[in-house]
């Protein structure tokens, strides 16, 4: 089973990009990775980043694809209600249960999935002593509504502590009448139909508050309360009970801790944007709008660029599909130029012919362009566009090139956007798309580096290669780990450095600083000796 598992999860993420750009073709979603949650407004459904090291993590994927295509099949977003942050978490966990029923019909391996994408947060709150009261009531909904109606035992030891909870917060005969509302959620139909029985849930509530206190007799006005006694009658006035604070919560105070709910779904937020910036997996992003001009320049300093750098490749990477040719004794295939040799005794009269193979490489090119670069980026963008350029130009190298943070090219809720994509020629490329690079943003390079590994495990080729342009002020720690990884994955990491204000060699053992295209001509060198070979 062990060696099985290698290859499995290779398929696995070379087809993911593939899955999302035919999701977004057949069904008009588009499907992000970025942030550590997993959501859908019905028209974009944003994945967390997982590492994808095991069948457990791929199988987790799956889930929550699983869950938010539910959402993009069965849910309503065109809800303009004015409610609540509790009345948003109610609706976020009855609307779960009931697109996970949906799709547990639909798809009979569903379940499998769901439980992969969820058991593992299940068995961590389960070990949580105690939770605020404005989550316990939709987390104790969700988990009594999918236990009993969708049979999931995994749930009960949390299922048994949010309920004794609730029974110590508001009461046992708010509880039981509870789990009786969670129930009913089998026989809702739509959206719609959840937010009526959110409505009722809400309208049991208020019933359950205590009746405001009566008022003092008027033979007790104008007289001046003082004392113990006085300071206790203002104190239970004050007070309010656990139902009165659920009511009463301010908006962006109901946190539900379940990433079931609100942290996946967030069904009744369709406008907003996801907190964290993804990377599109659909091949419909592009960058756009730029100035054509800056564009046309840039490409003119490429084509220029392109030839120095064009011989330093070729002087080592040339087409190894070339064939050699000598004359030998003995062989299938005669030389009949030689033939003459025989009358003399001579046996060397046969070809004989070795085929060398192209390079067959995959090179995927990230270009930092964040707000630091500054005067390094009109550098950078030229050592970017000559080395596609001239890796274009030998047979069986297959370039791309990206650009990080999207924000530097108008593209601003994306962490990276591809320029040229593989097998997409640098002169197919609008103009004002170069154009539109400029210096802005942060830093996204662990973002990049996932979706880089991505596009490189889609491509059919025997070497992966990823190179990194940028002035090295990148996050260490986590962006180090990460190229770790993709080096024991097989893709080689390379890093380009322009600047010394930084050392990119911490993140990037195999980097190399320039000041100038001549440098990146040399630099290149180096790395066609040991990579591109």
């Amino acid at each position: 089973m062990i060696s099985r598992a290698v290859p499995n999860q290779s398929n696995f993420k070379q087809s993911l990009p593939i899955v999302a750009a035919a999701l977004g073709r057949n069904c008009g979603v588009t499907i992000e990775i970025g942030g550590s949650g997993a959501f859908t407004n019905g028209k974009v459904i944003s994945l967390p980043f997982l590492e994808l090291e095991t069948p457990e993590s791929e199988r987790k994927l799956l889930g929550l694809l699983c869950h938010e295509c539910g959402h993009v099949r069965f849910s309503e977003f065109n809800n303009d209600e004015k409610i609540s942050a509790f009345e948003h978490s109610l609706d976020n966990a009855l609307e779960d249960v009931r697109i996970e029923m949906e799709m547990d019909k639909i798809y009979p391996g569903a379940e499998r999935l769901l439980k992969a994408a969820h058991v593992g947060d299940i068995e961590s709150l389960a070990n949580k002593p105690a939770w605020p009261r404005t989550s316990l009531i939709p987390m104790f909904l969700l988990c009594s509504a999918e236990r009993k109606l969708l049979n999931r035992e995994w749930m009960e030891a949390l299922l048994k502590i949010l309920r004794d909870q609730t029974i110590s917060s508001f009461g046992k005969e708010v509880c039981d009448k509870l789990e009786g509302f969670a129930l009913r959620v089998k026989d809702c139909k739509s959206t719609r139909e959840v937010q009526v029985l959110r409505r009722e849930i809400l309208d049991f509530l208020r019933l359950k508050q205590p009746q405001p206190e009566r008022k003092e007799d008027d033979s007790g006005k104008g007289e001046k309360p003082s004392g113990e006694n006085a300071f206790q009658r203002q104190r239970r006035k004050s007070k309010a009970t656990p139902i009165e604070e659920l009511l009463n919560s301010p908006n962006g105070n109901i946190s539900n801790p379940l990433a079931l709910s609100e942290k996946f779904s967030r069904i009744t937020r369709g406008n907003s944007e996801p907190y964290v910036k993804p990377f599109p997996l659909t091949d419909d992003v592009c960058i756009q709008d730029g100035n054509p001009e800056r564009g046309k320049e840039r490409l003119l300093h490429a084509k220029a660029d392109s030839v120095a750098l064009r011989l330093a490749l070729t002087g080592l990477v040339q087409s190894r599909s070339a064939t050699g040719r000598w004359i030998s004794n003995r062989g299938r295939k005669p030389c009949y130029r030689q033939l003459a040799r025989l009358v003399t005794g001579e046996m060397k009269v046969f070809e004989r012919t070795v085929e060398k193979t192209a390079p067959n490489t995959a090179v995927h090119i990230l270009l930092d362009a964040s707000g630091s670069m500054g005067t390094n980026l009109d550098l950078a963008i030229r050592a970017g566009l000559g080395l596609v350029k001239g890796l274009q130009s030998i047979k069986g190298v297959n370039p791309a090139l990206s650009v990080f943070p999207a924000t530097s090219c108008g593209m601003g809720n994306f962490s990276v956007v591809p320029l040229i994509r593989h097998g997409q020629s640098l002169q197919n490329i609008k103009p004002e798309a170069i154009g539109a690079i400029h210096a802005c943003g942060c830093t996204p390079l662990f973002e990049s580096l996932i979706y880089a590994g991505l596009m490189l495990r889609r491509q059919p080729c025997e070497k992966r290669v990823l190179i990194v342009i940028t002035d090295g002020g990148v996050p260490p720690d986590q962006c180090a780990a990460k190229v770790k990884k993709l080096r024991e994955s097989g893709v080689s990491v390379l890093g380009i450095q322009l600047g010394s204000e930084n050392f990119l060699g911490d993140v990037i053992p195999d980097s190399v600083l320039i000041e100038n295209i001549e440098d990146l001509k040399a630099a290149l060198f180096g790395f066609a000796k040991s990579i591109l070979l």
